[in-house]
């Protein structure tokens, strides 16, 4: 059976808890140095409260709260991740004891030993200020180290020294602004013998030159994985003047802060509708109103893309105004002269001794007088 989760009473309170844990190891090919390397940590840390029975009282009720070891895992860098392998874990604030488990680091190696210890954990430590392992594991001298403890003095405030006495205690002096005296502090500008402008090329500084090479210049920068790098946020409105146009060229900057469409046109020699209207009227002029558009001169021209081609051709084949033609090239001559003729004119025919008239092509018309030697008649 499933027991559900609730939320602790209010008077529970947390701190938040980060570490790292790494091996220094031996040089290996994962590099190109002869150095020694490191290598993350892989385990287990268990946190145990010291205080495993509490009282809380929760909307009037006295509830019995225990606690038990809260066990963190070791991301691949060696980092404390909760059980949803985040980094760092958040305790019930009060005094834990820390043990670790830690994997060896190879096969059939042994396992690193990382002496225990407690911590307190308490509400100052926060998501943007947690308490860190580093910091409070207690430091281990090695075995014939002599350890000295500087105790420092209480009080103290900002601009003050401290400084061993001559008794050998250490105080704390204020800064002197002068040459200073037995015990006290001399300010650096009271020193003789330096720079009166305590300025220095950057020439006459050893190795800076190289240094600086190859460094970015000063600004303002963001790692390559801020998250302000691919957050899509919605563009805010504002404006500019055609002045912080950078790639706007002169022209274009005249035109965008032209007073009137009158400027405008001007800059680029352009007309008004009325001009245009103007310029095709003195185009048509007096032109027919079926002949004043362009469609219209087309379809009078046969839609002929080559008119005049065809007309000096079609001219080509025409005779000239001044030629002659004999009565045989003249269709229907003889007929059109016959009809026109005076009443009295006749036309005569002189045949050959012994022609037949029959026999005449074409026919001789009724009414043309024959005549034969010795002999006339007239045709039927």
């Amino acid at each position: 059976m499933s027991v559900p989760v609730v939320e602790l009473p209010p008077s529970f309170q947390f701190g938040k808890v980060v570490g790292r844990l790494i091996h220094a190891i031996a040089d290996t090919a994962e590099d190109a140095d002869d150095k020694p390397q490191a290598r993350a940590a892989a385990g287990t840390i268990t946190f145990t409260p010291r205080e495993t029975l509490r009282k809380a009282t929760d909307s009037g009720l006295t509830a019995i709260v225990t606690q038990g070891p809260v066990e963190a895992t070791l991301s691949s860098s060696g980092r404390i991740l909760d059980a949803e392998g985040r980094q760092g874990i958040w305790l019930v604030t009060g005094v834990w004891g820390v043990s670790f488990s830690l994997a060896p680091l190879a096969n059939g190696g042994t396992r690193p030993q990382v002496a225990g210890f407690d911590l307190l954990v308490t509400t100052a430590h926060t998501d943007s200020a947690p308490l860190d392992l580093a910091r409070e594991a207690p430091y281990v001298a090695p075995t014939g180290t002599v350890v000295q403890t500087l105790v420092v003095p209480s009080g103290g405030s900002d601009g003050q020294a401290l400084v061993r006495a001559s008794d050998g205690s250490l105080v704390w002096r204020t800064v002197a602004t002068g040459g200073g005296g037995a015990g006290g502090v001399t300010e650096h500008a009271a020193l003789t013998g330096r720079d009166a402008a305590d300025a220095h090329p950057i020439s006459a500084v050893t190795g800076l030159t190289s240094a600086l090479a190859g460094k970015q210049p000063s600004g303002s920068y963001v790692a390559g994985n801020d998250a302000r790098l691919t957050d899509a946020r919605t563009p805010v409105a504002h404006q500019h003047t055609v002045a912080e146009l950078s790639d706007a060229t002169a022209p274009a900057r005249a035109l965008l802060t032209a007073v009137s469409h009158a400027a405008q046109r001007g800059l680029l020699s352009a007309v008004t509708a009325a001009e245009v209207d103007a310029r095709i009227q003195a185009v048509v002029a007096s032109a027919p109103a079926a002949l004043d558009t362009l469609d219209e001169l087309a379809a009078a021209l046969g839609d002929d893309a080559n008119f005049a081609a065809t007309v000096t051709n079609a001219l080509a084949g025409k005779a000239s105004t001044s030629h002659t033609h004999t009565a045989s090239q003249v269709t229907d001559f003889a007929t059109a002269v016959r009809a026109t003729r005076h009443p009295r004119v006749v036309e005569v025919i002189v045949l050959a001794q012994g022609e037949d008239p029959a026999t005449i092509t074409p026919a001789i018309p009724s009414g043309t007088v024959l005549l034969r030697s010795g002999t006339t008649q007239t045709a039927p």
